[in-house]
């Protein structure tokens, strides 16, 4: 049970692709009012491949293994979580809630995908058009 004056433990923001961590700026602040540490991680979502994103994101992440680490992400965001969560999964993972995208990014995503502009989900590094 939460008391207050104690931490409910991290939430690593992740934004989504071509944002910033400010984009994140009222999530964090919501978190911080409900008691928890809110981390806004930013990342290159446009000049990487997915698992390069995973590394920096991974790299980034609080030292604190005594709190429980949370995710709260957007878009792409979701996406390079799962791709640390395997390739460097937290000892100390707590819940992940993933925001996806609406029907007007998701037409625009996968535009890109089928031309091939953006790097394999996998963080294989190969591109995704043929």
């Amino acid at each position: 049970m939460w008391r207050e004056g104690a931490s409910r433990g991290h939430v690593v923001l992740l934004h989504g692709l071509g944002r910033t961590p400010l984009s994140m700026r009222h999530a964090a602040s919501r978190l911080r009012e409900a008691g928890y540490l809110p981390f806004s991680i930013g990342y290159p979502s446009r000049r990487q491949p997915i698992g390069a994103l995973a590394d920096i994101v991974a790299s980034k992440l609080p030292g604190d293994a005594t709190l429980p680490l949370h995710f709260l992400t957007r878009s792409l965001g979701g996406i390079v979580l799962r791709c640390l969560v395997k390739r460097h999964r937290p000892p100390n993972l707590g819940r992940a809630v993933m925001l996806v995208l609406d029907r007007a990014l998701l037409d625009q995503a996968i535009h890109f995908f089928e031309l091939g502009r953006f790097a394999h989900p996998s963080g294989s590094g190969q591109s995704t058009g043929s």
